[in-house]
């Protein structure tokens, strides 16, 4: 591997390890800000692991394309406008990521079909809005 590949597949790893570890601390985050009854049993990585064993599960036997789903997937421009403007609220230094994972999310959908560049174009319209406001 030339230097640049070596330097590009380490952030790949680092990125699919330790990107994996700040993601779940940041859905700890956003559940702890969701003022969840605080005697419902279990921690926020309780609750979201079956999420992540299916994800993973789903993946095992499928791409990413095929086993992307939520309202990204669907084009469910009112799902995420609710999602951004409760990260608004209560953790706003979280839309920028939201943002930039949400348009992560736009391109597999489009790799996969899911949404028509019309539907795209909208969401990423939205995303772009929501982060640049964020950072002003």
């Amino acid at each position: 591997l030339t230097p640049e590949d070596k330097a590009r597949y380490h952030a790949a790893a680092a990125l699919a390890s330790n990107g994996l570890v700040a993601l779940l601390a940041v859905v700890e985050e956003v559940f702890s800000a969701s003022n969840r009854d605080p005697e419902t049993p279990g921690s926020a990585l309780n609750l979201v692991e079956p999420l992540i064993d299916q994800t993973l599960e789903n993946l095992h036997q499928g791409t990413l394309e095929g086993v992307l789903t939520g309202p990204v997937a669907r084009g469910d421009e009112d799902t995420i406008r609710a999602h951004l403007d409760a990260l608004t609220d209560e953790t706003p230094h979280l839309v920028p990521l939201y943002a930039a994972l949400s348009t992560e999310m736009v391109r597999v959908a489009m790799r996969g079909g899911h949404l028509s560049p019309a539907q795209a174009d909208g969401l990423l319209d939205m995303l772009r809005a929501a982060a640049d406001a964020a950072t002003e």
